[in-house]
């Protein structure tokens, strides 16, 4: 490392001195720099497994969304909209009741009897709709050709 400074005391001697004690910071600071640099290190920024992460450091949150303050769902004043059940589905599927009885003492199925409760599930289906349009042509009786456009669904 350095040398021992000699004691002196003129003023380049301390010039010198002060000069060498600059080096020397300057060199621990880029140390230090070097170590932090090394200690931030884990598995997210380095090619080190994620193992060697320390169990105690805490993963930095993933969302850089910030709260807005308002509660979750609809807020006031939100005018809801709910689709309304059709009266008459193109099917009706009933779910029939199968087990026992929770509690254990009847050895038979259950009666079962239809509920008031409904709910609808709607698909939305796309079909191909196909039209074709066929030219028909003829010869009037005065020897004239004419096409008429007739059309089939």
């Amino acid at each position: 490392m350095l040398e021992q400074p000699t004691l002196t005391h003129s003023p380049e001697g301390l010039r010198e001195r002060v000069a060498e004690r600059m080096v020397l910071i300057e060199h621990l600071r880029e140390c230090i720099r070097e170590l932090e640099a090394r200690l931030a290190e884990d598995s997210h920024n380095s090619s080190r497994p994620p193992s060697s992460d320390s169990p105690f450091k805490k993963p930095p949150p993933r969302s850089q969304r910030q709260p807005s303050g308002r509660k979750p769902g609809g807020q006031l004043g939100r005018c809801g909209v709910t689709r309304s059940l059709v009266d008459y589905p193109d099917q009706c599927g009933i779910i029939p009741l199968t087990g026992t009885c929770a509690c254990g003492r009847c050895g038979t199925g259950i009666a079962a009897t239809v509920l008031a409760e409904r709910r609808q599930v709607v698909e939305v289906v796309t079909q191909r709709k196909v039209i074709e349009y066929r030219i028909v042509g003829g010869t009037g009786a005065c020897g004239r050709a004419t096409q008429h456009v007739s059309c089939r669904d």
